[in-house]
């Protein structure tokens, strides 16, 4: 038996629960924000406006609105232009709204003309009354061609500006096409030509039954797949509907009509071959998201003529590429601007190669993938630059077919020497055409404002390892036992990291050759070209690897190290040219630990190497210095005197 005692107690306790309980939820109630829902229902009856709780759907009925006559309520839109619908099932409120409402009226006439949803579709579709077999339709195609116009624009930094504006006009004259239409449910009339049409830009008119005409511009019709009528691209959308499928565009030809953007998921590319020619049209096609257009071009695969540009992050995604992230096929004569940053895969740890990397066009350049004729460049912080924990390079990631005539212009890792927010101890195995090369890189170079920076630049405390910003080279981050760089060359502004760097690989386990690291006079650094780091720096590669050779290389660059001595060329290094000193005395920054810096630089062993004994150069002087072109002789037929100085063949040629 309770006691009375007790059960006054329980009551008590009881009493208070629910009191407090009630006020909980009444301050849960008093905490819910609420918003405006209106309803603008474009010429129909009024309907009144809703209060809906954040974050929650609409779940009150909203009655469809009406107007007199024989208007069609199609639905509920968010935006004014009527372009995107709303769905009650699924979105949610987050403040103050209105919806729209969209109307279609069937006419006699052609209304709400589209392309059918098939890709690159050809065949119109559209609503019309009183269509059946008998009625006849003309349709009329004046070709359109891109016109430009200059308006007041903002540049990158809101400064005003003149832009370019493209505009389509048309032709006064028109060719009729033959085709048949079908009658379906619900007023809807489809109409397929009956010939080719050319791919392009239109004004299409369909007069029915000789009268009613209707004229509707700026219709994309989109080829047929040949090579003579390509496919055309001119939406995310046609994109994605090649590069989603797997084998897609076997034989078949596609070509980019206008500038567009577009966002990539791994999810959706992934384990997709692309097997068609696509031409770029000298069009941009800018990429957003966590992988770059395709996943994987076979060996029939041919992209050029494109520039793609964009914003690619990733922490898990291994082996980013702007093109594709394994190429097996060619691609030439295109640009990459893209900024692409990788947290995955381990920082220095050669085996997570696989793991992680970026490269402006591809992630892996496959034994028979081919990339020539390629430029990679940016103009600022924001676009041309790749940051990977490891095997960045601004073409590939890791090389193991031809990469022949690429340029890098842009930047690998910090954009400048300090980097607000970071350490700079996050980048490796890294290079200006590729972060791992196991092929051929030829005929390439990392110049102008291209830059390599991976260094506690400022830190004037000892670091802690020199592992992390390791194997950093102006060509190629390491050099395998089957690499070969040949007629190669960085006079671009710096190569900077802590070991294992050079002016063309940070560690060559292979072979480079006719090749060299210039010294060009940049007034941003108020010094030439340099190499800089703290142990195993070299002109042309910071170490060697196994049966690494360095034959006929000639390095007149800067080359600094803080706490070793710095190599000319590298420890070795045969029928050669070297400068006995650097030009600049020292590199910016003052440090505590180490050794100071020393001017003079370490000769290699090996045979047939010559030296210039030449002297450091006022502060003063801003000239670029190049060897005198009577050495072209000493260092073999790729090189070649112009000028005065010795340059490669192909330079001039």
């Amino acid at each position: 038996m309770f006691t009375k005692r007790f059960i006054k107690t329980v009551f008590i306790a009881m009493l208070f629960s629910v009191v407090f309980l009630t006020l909980t939820a009444c301050a849960r109630d008093s905490e819910t924000v609420m918003h405006t829902v209106s309803f603008n229902t474009n010429g129909g009856n009024a309907i009144d406006s809703i209060e809906v709780a954040q974050g929650r759907r609409i779940t009150v009925n909203v009655p469809d609105p009406f107007i007199d006559d024989d208007t069609e309520f199609v639905g509920w839109y968010r935006d004014e232009q009527l372009q995107t619908p709303w769905n009650f099932d699924v979105d949610v409120v987050t403040n103050n709204m209105t919806l729209h409402a969209r109307w279609r009226r069937v006419e006699i006439f052609p209304t709400e003309v589209e392309f059918t949803a098939e890709p690159f579709s050809t065949t119109l579709s559209w609503l019309q009354s009183f269509v059946n077999e008998e009625t006849s339709f003309e349709v009329r195609l004046y070709q359109g061609q891109v016109a430009t116009r200059q308006e007041a624009g903002e540049d990158e930094d809101g400064n005003p500006t003149t832009v370019i504006v493209e505009y389509y006009v048309y032709s006064d004259t028109y060719t009729v096409i033959p085709g048949t239409h079908v009658a379906g449910e619900e007023n809807q009339v489809t109409w397929t030509p009956d010939v080719e049409v050319q791919g392009g830009i239109y004004k299409v008119e369909i007069i029915t039954n000789g009268e009613n005409p209707v004229i509707l511009e700026d219709m994309i019709f989109r080829g047929e797949g040949t090579q003579n009528n390509p496919y055309l691209l001119a939406t995310s959308e046609d994109l994605s509907a090649i590069a989603h499928e797997n084998n897609s565009g076997d034989g078949m030809y596609y070509k980019v009509f206008n500038n567009f953007t577009h966002t990539s998921a791994f999810a959706d590319i992934q384990h997709n071959r692309f097997l068609g020619t696509l031409d770029g049209n000298g069009r941009t096609i800018t990429v957003n998201g966590n992988a770059g257009l395709f996943f994987e071009l076979g060996t029939s695969a041919v992209i050029h003529n494109l520039t793609v540009a964009g914003d690619i992050t990733t922490a898990t995604v291994p082996l980013i590429g702007g093109f594709a992230v394994h190429n097996h096929g060619l691609i030439r004569d295109s640009e990459s601007r893209l900024a692409l940053t990788s947290t995955a895969g381990e920082v220095a740890n050669r085996e997570t190669m696989m793991d992680g990397g970026a490269g402006g066009f591809v992630g892996i350049n496959h034994e028979d993938g081919v990339i020539e004729r390629v430029r990679f460049a940016g103009s600022s912080s924001a676009n041309g630059v790749i940051k990977a924990n490891i095997g960045g390079g601004g073409i590939a990631s890791i090389n193991y077919g031809i990469i022949r005539d690429a340029t890098n212009r842009g930047t690998m890792g910090a954009y400048n020497a300090v980097e607000n927010g970071r350490t700079l101890s996050r980048y490796s195995y890294m290079g200006g055409i590729a972060g791992f090369n196991f092929g051929t890189i030829e005929r390439t170079s990392t110049t102008s404002v291209g830059k390599l920076m991976a260094q506690r630049y400022w830190d004037v405390n000892v670091p802690p390892t020199a592992a992390t910003n390791r194997v950093i080279g102006g060509i190629v981050g390491y050099n395998g036992p089957t690499g070969v760089i040949r007629e190669s060359f960085f006079s671009g502004i710096r190569v900077h990291g802590d070991q294992f760097v050079g002016g063309i690989a940070g560690i060559n386990a292979g072979e480079i050759r006719d090749s060299y690291a210039g010294s060009r006079f940049y007034s941003s650094t108020g010094i030439r070209s340099y190499v800089g780091g703290r142990l195993n720096v070299g002109g042309i590669a910071g170490a060697i690897e196994g049966d690494g050779i360095i034959v006929n290389v000639f390095s007149s660059i800067n080359v600094y190290a803080y706490e070793d001595t710095p190599y000319a060329i590298a420890p070795s290094a045969s029928n050669s040219v070297y400068i006995q000193r650097n030009h600049d005395s020292r590199a910016t920054g003052s440090h505590t630990y180490g050794n100071v810096p020393t001017d003079q630089l370490a000769a290699p062993t090996g045979t047939g190497n010559v030296v210039i004994e030449n002297s450091a150069l006022p502060s003063t002087d801003t000239e670029h210095f190049w060897i005198d072109g009577s050495f072209a002789v000493t260092l073999g037929e790729a090189f070649i005197e112009d000028d005065g100085r010795t340059v490669l063949r192909w330079e001039v040629e």
